[in-house]
C-alpha cells in the first residue's frame, strides 16, 4: 500500500490535475451564481447557539454584497472579510496554480510566528469587540 500524501498523487495524475483545473472554477462561478441571486443561506452556528457574533459572521452576505459591487454593504457586515479576502484569494490562487500546472510559480509571502500570533490576537479581539453593546463598537457587530 502507497503511503505517498494526496499531493504528491495529484502531481503525477495528469488527468486529475485537469479535472480539478475543470472543476474548480466551475464549481466557483456555479456558487458565484447561486450566492448573486439567493443571497446567503447559510447561518453562523455559534451565533445561532449562543448570541454572539463570531469574526465569521456576516461573511456570506458581505460576499453577497460584494457581488453585487456594494462596498460600503462588506464593510457594514464584515470589515475583516474585505480585509481578508485580497490574501485569502492569492492563496486560493496559488493552491490552483501549482496543483494545475504540478509546480509553485507564485511566490508565497513569508509569514512569521509572531504575525500569525498577532493576527490571531487581532482575530480575537475583533470578536470581543464586535459583541459590545455600545457605540462606537456595536458598529462592527453585522
Amino acid at each position: 500500500m502507497n503511503k505517498a500524501p494526496l499531493s504528491s498523487h495529484i502531481k503525477k495524475s495528469f488527468v486529475l490535475r485537469w479535472v480539478i483545473g475543470l472543476c474548480v472554477p466551475l464549481l466557483l462561478l456555479l456558487a458565484t451564481a447561486f450566492l448573486y441571486h439567493y443571497g446567503s443561506i447559510l447561518k453562523c452556528p455559534f451565533n445561532f447557539f449562543t448570541g454572539f457574533y463570531c469574526p465569521g459572521c456576516g461573511s456570506g452576505r458581505a460576499a453577497y454584497d460584494l457581488i453585487h459591487l456594494d462596498i460600503i454593504g462588506v464593510i457594514n457586515h464584515n470589515i475583516a472579510f474585505l480585509i481578508m479576502l485580497p490574501f485569502l484569494a492569492y492563496y486560493g490562487l496559488k493552491v490552483y496554480i501549482s496543483i494545475i500546472l504540478a509546480k509553485d510559480i507564485l511566490p508565497f509571502f513569508y509569514i512569521s510566528y509572531r504575525t500569525c500570533m498577532m493576527v490571531l490576537i487581532i482575530i480575537f479581539l475583533y470578536a470581543i469587540i464586535r459583541n459590545i453593546p455600545v457605540s462606537p463598537w456595536n458598529w462592527f457587530a453585522p
